[in-house]
């Protein structure tokens, strides 16, 4: 009788070992199933935002290569031009910009 004990509880054992082990390996799909459901929506958010990013930071420096192509341009006039709405774009106050041959004078012999 102990032997068949043992073979009843060992049997016992494997089929709740079983049962456990799918239900838990259900669950862990649901899981998964729900992280990769979330993750493509994730997914699908942040494309267009990195898209929009994308399209402002192309159109920034498309606007800033301009820019910086008239500043450096071999035509002096257009250099010049070019220079004053380089500083002005980067941030420099209007009042310190060389803009007039009254300011250049007085930048460079003052």
């Amino acid at each position: 009788m102990p032997v068949l004990g043992a073979v009843i509880g060992n049997t016992v054992g494997v089929v709740m070992y079983k049962a456990v082990s799918s239900a838990l390996s259900e669950r862990e799909a649901a899981l998964i199933e729900r992280y990769f459901a979330e993750q493509r929506i994730l997914d699908e958010q942040f494309a267009g935002e990195y898209q929009d990013l994308i399209d402002k930071l192309d159109a920034g420096m498309s606007d800033y290569l301009s820019v910086l192509e008239r500043a450096f341009s071999p035509n002096v006039e257009i250099a010049l031009l070019g220079s004053i709405e380089l500083a002005l774009e980067l941030g420099v106050a209007a009042e310190e910009v060389l803009d007039s041959s009254e300011k250049v004078l007085a930048y460079f012999l003052d």
